[in-house]
């Protein structure tokens, strides 16, 4: 490596011509505008091809978690969704076809996997706000919230799908995704 200033360095162009890539390679989460947000500090981060270019064949999410909120019921129709713990403990719960569920802990440094198509749901189980990296193997992020999909129907419908009543169903907050409300 030649000594000198940088100015000097840079003078002297290299043989082979240079072309820069056209897409960013560096991406700011943490200054991201929050895709969900909700009024208990709850957040989802989104870096997908809309927003980063370079991420055509995976995408991902850093999600804040509040003490004892949760990441609602939802599934992902094309990809799977790895989750990292980074801080906090959360209890996440994984269902494949029905009679086929799992549910477990996720400690900080630990991994979760929801395969493509599988309801899952991540709640934190702790005193303390917790974050999760959520990781995917799509450029593009989609997802289908419970209450999103059970808002597509009429109220009567879901009433006799989650077994109460109409009037029940007509109360339920169909426009809310993201993060279910806490009891």
């Amino acid at each position: 490596m030649p000594l000198g200033k940088p100015e000097e360095l840079t003078a002297d162009k290299p043989s082979l011509p240079v072309q820069f890539p056209q897409l960013i390679h560096r991406f700011q989460l943490l200054q991201n505008t929050h895709e969900v947000e909700n009024p208990d500090g709850s957040y989802i981060n989104m870096a997908d091809v809309k927003l980063f270019p370079v991420a055509t064949d995976m995408s991902g999410a850093l999600v804040r978690i509040a003490p004892g909120g949760m990441r609602q019921l939802h599934w992902h129709l094309n990809f799977d969704e790895w989750q990292f713990a980074i801080n906090g403990t959360f209890e996440v719960g994984v269902f494949t076809s029905p009679g086929q569920s799992v549910t477990g802990t996720l400690n900080p440094g630990d991994l979760g996997f929801a395969p493509r198509g599988s309801g899952h749901y991540v709640k934190n189980t702790g005193t303390t706000p917790g974050h999760v990296v959520l990781i995917f193997n799509a450029g593009e992020f989609t997802n289908v919230d419970v209450v999103n999909f059970l808002g597509a129907f009429p109220p009567s419908w879901a009433a006799a799908s989650l077994n109460i009543s109409t009037a029940a169903a007509k109360g339920i907050n169909y426009g809310l995704a993201g993060f279910a409300p806490k009891p």
